[in-house]
């Protein structure tokens, strides 16, 4: 009787084990799955006309979500080359102080249209970069630019 206790009791340990170490594999190497290590990436691509589009990824396998602070959903600069600020949007604007909880779910995105045509009138012509962001606290340190050349025609 001895003996069976002492051989369950061993089998037990080698089964709690082999349980144990299973725990958080994802269970295959599949290469066609969303990586669950991706991350949040924010972007911004031209448009036409002075207009910008701020694009937000989920590059996770899982439903992202982001808490904006106020109804401000993005802010963003227009640089010199020597990287002084010539203009930002929120200088003079208000937002309303809310708390807004935005998902975005796995493997999508969520844009904003940024258009700098008002930002325009404090330029002269020249080559400038825009770096925006999005206002949410979990990218607060996620910043997207991009280049662009400003020529005044038509201002």
């Amino acid at each position: 009787m001895r003996m069976k206790r002492k051989n369950f009791a061993t089998l037990a340990i080698a089964l709690f084990f082999s349980i144990l170490a299973g725990c958080g594999t994802t269970g295959g190497d599949n290469p066609d799955e969303v990586n669950a290590e991706g991350e949040l990436k924010v972007s911004i691509e031209a448009g036409s006309n002075h207009q910008y589009k701020l694009i937000i990824e989920n590059g996770t396998a899982k439903d992202e979500t982001l808490t904006f602070g106020s109804s401000q959903n993005y802010d963003y600069y227009i640089k010199k080359p020597d990287g002084t600020i010539a203009y930002t949007y929120s200088a003079d604007k208000s937002f309303l102080a809310v708390i807004k909880e935005v998902v975005i779910k796995a493997g999508e995105r969520l844009e904003f249209d940024l258009d700098i045509t008002e930002a325009l009138q404090y330029l002269e012509a020249g080559e400038y970069t825009i770096e925006a962001w999005v206002s949410a606290n979990e990218l607060a340190e996620k910043k997207a630019t991009i280049p662009f050349y400003y020529d005044r025609k038509g201002a």
